[in-house]
């Protein structure tokens, strides 16, 4: 038994060994960007509060004037000491294609239009996403190559960053930046440049196994599946033959050639600890591949929020001025049509106001309301089943980073199981939707495979912890894939058996 047990453990390293140390090396490529690849950006737009001139136009009156009867979204923005309306018109619908990871509907037209004489700004949505891109990176001088509106995710653009549409603004430097923001909310999306496009192909290929297929390949999926629960069983095995089982091994083997075996020695000692890691690794790796099998509809999932001009008989810019806003937006509770005064308390926290966009209706709501209708609409559960409600300005366990979306609100069901919604309420949009499992799930990939356990040292202590772990089982790897080259040929491994096996293992 004991000689078989060695037999499966080799055999469970050999066929891994390859793919260990791809992972492993690919998975350094995280801490890299993290620290050494990372440009130089602004996460938002400094807080403003606008300067609004007295000639300014209402915003029913210029959209009437352009003969726009109908709208999905109006925001004020500043572009280049200037102030303009910014309308989202959502065209066709969004169909996605095979295969296609999930995203909010792109098919948005956006025009801008000046609010002091109403005229429209041409080329409006390309010379906003520059402009934007200039402040995020404070980059005034470099030559802009070129603009791209990104519709669906791409090798560059990967799903991970969640918002579409955005535009890719790229830079003439010599680090080769480029700067992806979603113009729809002002925000910045994503910096590349050089070094993380290196590091970010090297992950895909190496670590998730791209050139397979796309992220929710069932060839790809399963073979890395397979091939994590080999790893699995050889941390496992190992940590059995050369930890409880090693005091009864080492009767059945010639101790002079195991006292002699300087690689088996280290591949022991440091196997022992490792196998730890890498059960951690393989467990958590496992947990989260099972779900890659079936596509999150819920990013896709958008509720219809036409607005008629008609309806917009409040003007929101003196509303501005009252709750010291530095932006608007509308929202929509079955026919209550709002405005969204957007701003923020004496802390920096930001905070929304509601106020009815309709001047006979004054009917009062709070963001937290409309967080709760939100959820009720797109979860199809009723408003009183809600058992909590949380405001989330920041990410957390059960909230990564990977959802990118703040602020957001936490509502959760109980009744019939445990459901978690986290939504925008600046867009309406479903930032993640989790039951009891997701959430679990979510857990231990953040513990045990990116190492958030480690939190309370610090990002920097932490990454180094994990990189110190991917080297450590790599080192395993290697001492394992050394001894078995310089003691066994494949005719020998095929053939030996009894005690020149358990040897040569050894």
């Amino acid at each position: 038994m004991y000689s078989l047990l060695y037999k499966l453990h080799r055999w469970a390293g050999l066929i891994v060994v390859l793919p260990m140390i791809a992972w492993c090396l690919s998975g350094l490529t995280h801490p890299l960007m993290a620290h050494v690849f990372k440009p130089i950006a602004s996460k938002e737009l400094p807080y403003r509060f606008p300067t609004i001139p007295n000639n300014y136009i209402p915003v029913q009156q210029v959209l009437k004037n352009k003969g726009i009867g109908i709208v999905d979204q109006i925001r004020l923005i500043e572009f280049e000491d200037k102030y303009y309306y910014q309308t989202q018109i959502i065209g066709k619908e969004n169909i996605l294609d095979a295969g296609e990871e999930a995203h909010p509907n792109p098919n948005v037209d956006v025009r801008y239009f000046a609010i002091e004489s109403g005229e429209e700004l041409v080329n409006g949505d390309i010379s906003y996403a520059k402009y934007l891109a200039r402040q995020f990176i404070n980059e005034d001088k470099a030559p802009i190559l070129g603009t791209e509106r990104i519709t669906q995710f791409n090798p560059y653009y990967a799903s991970i960053n969640r918002l579409i549409p955005v535009h890719q603004v790229e830079f003439d430097r010599n680090d080769g930046i480029g700067v992806y923001v979603d113009t729809l909310m002002s925000r910045l999306a994503y910096v590349s440049d050089t070094g993380r496009n290196i590091c970010h192909w090297v992950f895909r290929m190496f670590h998730n196994w791209d050139f397979l297929g796309d992220r929710h390949s069932p060839l790809r999926v399963t073979l890395v599946l397979l091939l994590i629960s080999v790893s699995l069983f050889s941390g496992l095995s190992g940590l059995v033959v050369y930890g409880f089982l090693w005091p009864r091994l080492k009767k059945m083997s010639p101790g002079a050639a195991l006292r002699s075996n300087t690689s088996m020695k280290w591949h022991r000692r440091i196997g022992i600890i490792m196998s730890l890691s890498l059960i951690g690794f393989s467990t958590s790796g496992v947990h989260i591949a099972t779900d890659k099998y079936k596509q999150q509809e819920f990013f896709a999932a958008e509720l219809e929020r036409k607005f008629d001009v008609n309806d917009l008989t409040v003007d929101p810019l003196p509303l501005m001025q009252t709750y010291e806003a530095s932006a608007i937006s509308l929202a929509k509770v079955g026919a209550d049509v709002y405005w969204q005064l957007h701003s923020r308390d004496r802390t920096g926290i930001k905070e929304m106001s509601y106020i009815s966009a309709n001047i006979d209706s004054n009917e009062a709501l709070s963001d937290e309301d409309y967080a709760r209708y939100l959820v009720s609409e797109y979860s199809g559960r009723p408003v009183d089943e809600i058992v909590k409600t949380e405001y989330r300005t920041s990410f957390g366990r059960d909230y990564p980073v990977i959802f990118k979306r703040l602020p957001v609100h936490k509502v959760v069901f109980s009744k019939g199981g445990l459901e978690v919604y986290f939504v925008e309420t600046q867009t309406g949009l479903l930032a993640n939707r989790a039951t009891k499992p997701d959430i679990f799930r979510t857990i231990h990939f953040l513990s045990l495979h990116k190492y958030h356990l480690f939190d309370r040292f610090g990002v920097f202590v932490r990454d180094m912890i994990m990189t110190a772990a991917a080297l450590l089982v790599l080192l395993v790897s290697l001492f394992g894939l050394w001894i078995w080259l310089r003691n066994n040929s494949l005719t020998g491994l095929l053939f030996k058996s009894g005690g020149k096996a358990t040897e040569n293992i050894m």
